[in-house]
């Protein structure tokens, strides 16, 4: 941790600006450092850039489907997740998580006493492509993180069309009002996060095209040559 911290000090001292991935990340920048965070997302990887989202038009929304994708641990919100899947009572309903990390047996426990009424898997070690077709057959994305710069899974599942649902903090508030897409609410709430998700299932038709209608857009502007060509611009200011 003191190397970590050394490093650190060392590299923010000789810096002018930082790029960063939220607003969040701005403000703390300028808070803890007094510098001048630039917004840039990283580039999606290319089988997400590539994933066909147009399939999503047929698909079957009588069966409905929540995917969670990232280490399974509290600041993620992995547990507030299965909590409010829990609550709801569509039987026709389903969680996938997809990762790994020190929650990992709570989560099987708990999904145990709570008695899940839908169907409830955790998988892990998942390649773009395995995770891919589990975005394909899932309307919504679920991401009840603590705080997140600029989460990675959130603008897959974008990518994906899928519709996210997520705490109102960071990154995922960003990326939420940026796109204009999804569902935020107040952080650490789990009751509330189980009734949007129930509101989101008797609307899912509306989010499945927002999903679809954001695919298109977050595709292009996160693909590798429009990334950095953003980067040279903000080189040239």
């Amino acid at each position: 941790t003191r190397v970590l911290w050394f490093i650190e000090q060392h590299t923010f001292k000789r810096a002018k600006t930082l790029l960063v991935e939220s607003k969040a990340s701005q403000a703390g920048l300028k808070e803890y450092y007094g510098l001048d965070g630039v917004l840039l997302q990283h580039p999606l990887r290319e089988e997400f850039i590539n994933c066909d989202s147009t399939r999503r038009k047929n698909l079957n929304t009588d069966r409905v489907k929540f995917v969670f994708l990232g280490r399974l641990c509290e600041c993620k919100g992995a547990l507030d997740a299965l909590r409010a899947f829990s609550s709801l009572t569509n039987q026709n309903a389903s969680l996938v998580m997809i990762g790994d990390g020190e929650l990992r047996g709570m989560l099987e426990r708990e999904s145990e006493l709570l008695s899940v009424k839908g169907d409830f898997s955790i998988k892990r070690n998942l390649t773009p492509s395995e995770i891919i077709k589990e975005f394909e057959n899932a309307q919504f994305f679920l991401l009840p993180s603590y705080g997140d710069t600029g989460p990675t899974a959130l603008k897959e599942a974008l990518a994906c069309g899928l519709y996210p649902i997520c705490y109102n903090n960071s990154g995922p508030a960003d990326l939420v009002s940026y796109y204009k897409c999804g569902s935020l609410v107040k952080t650490g709430d789990v009751e509330s996060l189980s009734r949007e998700m129930l509101k989101c299932v008797e609307n899912i038709d509306s989010c499945l095209k927002e999903g679809l209608r954001v695919s298109v857009r977050i595709r292009e502007e996160l693909s590798s040559h429009s990334v950095w060509k953003s980067l040279l611009q903000k080189y040239k200011i």
